[in-house]
Formats: C-alpha cells, structure tokens, sequence
C-alpha cells in the first residue's frame, strides 16, 4: 500500500498495528495534508493525466507553493517503487489529515477494532520556511485549527518532529487531560 494514504493506514489497523504514523504538510490555502515529503516523490507519484513528474522539476510541486484541489489530483502508488517492490500498486490521493483520521476512525469502529494511537509527524526545516512550509507558529496553528475540538482521538495523539525541527516547536498542546508537546 502507498504509504501516508487511508488504505495503507487501515491495513496496518488489519495487521494489528496499534499505532499509525503519519507525516503532515500545508498547502499554499491552508489545508494540512498527510504525504511524507514536502513534495512529491517522482518515484511513486503521477501527474494527474499519468505521466511521470521530471524529477528536476520536483520543486514546482511544493504543497505550500500548490493549493489543495490541485494537489488531490496527483496520482500515488499508480507505479512500481523501486525502494518497495512488494508495495502493491493502486491509485491513491494525497488526504488531508482530518479526512484521514476520520476515515481510520471509522473503519476501526466499523470492524471492531480497537482505535489505533496516532503519532503525527511535522517535518520543518528553518531555512525552508516561507517555501517548504510555513514558520513554526503559523504550521501549529493550521494544524490544530482544522480539527474538531471535541474529537477524542486527541487523547490518543502525539506530535513530534525530526530531531533538527523539534527544537523549533516548543508550543505545549492540550486536548482535555491529554497534553502533547511538540
């Protein structure tokens, strides 16, 4: 399964995994988005139309420099990946993380299993702020603002970073009782 996609997160729920990882990203109006890179990875994502993205054009297609809509339009996990030959292939979209939450959510309470625990993975890098993403106030804020205040799953969440970006979000985060730091 393409990773970082709905399918490949309800099948590490049917595998037993207890925990889904996912990396977020902002897009230039604002939406949160789980893909793993800052871009895509010409290597398992498709233009829209099929066709392969240049891999020296891979900067053009920058979530925070591309707006949502157009974004959902690519095509993930349509190819063979070389790095993960086992991966089946099947077409894929780039979620925003609210859907993805939502739909693992469902789909474990639809199969009776139990809700997994969510480590939400911010990756920044200072000198690419303004471009890759936005500062680290303004990410937290996008991150938190399209989520319902009242979705127990907070309970359940943790937010880190790679160890170069997690100095640069010190913001404490409360949900409830829960307090995730970032």
């Amino acid at each position: 399964m393409p990773e970082n996609t709905i399918p490949a997160m309800e099948k590490g729920l049917e595998a037993g995994a207890n925990t889904l990882e996912l990396d977020v990203h902002i897009s230039r109006d604002g939406q949160v988005l789980v893909y793993h890179d800052e871009s895509f990875n010409p290597d398992y994502t498709s233009m829209p139309d099929g066709s392969d993205i240049p891999k020296d054009q891979r900067k053009k297609y920058t979530f925070y420099q591309m707006d949502y809509p157009e974004i959902r339009k690519f095509v993930i996990g349509r190819k063979d990946y070389p790095a993960f030959p086992r991966q089946r292939r099947m077409d894929c979209y780039t979620p925003l993380v609210g859907e993805m939450i939502d739909s693992v959510e469902a789909y474990a309470s639809a199969r009776r299993l139990s809700p997994p625990y969510w480590l939400v993975e911010i990756k920044s890098k200072e000198k690419t702020d303004g471009f890759d993403q936005p500062a680290p106030d303004e990410f937290i804020r996008l991150l938190l603002s399209g989520q319902k205040a009242d979705r127990s799953v907070f309970r359940r969440a943790s937010v880190a970073g790679d160890p170069p970006s997690a100095s640069r979000y010190r913001a404490r985060l409360s949900y409830g009782r829960q307090e995730c730091r970032i």
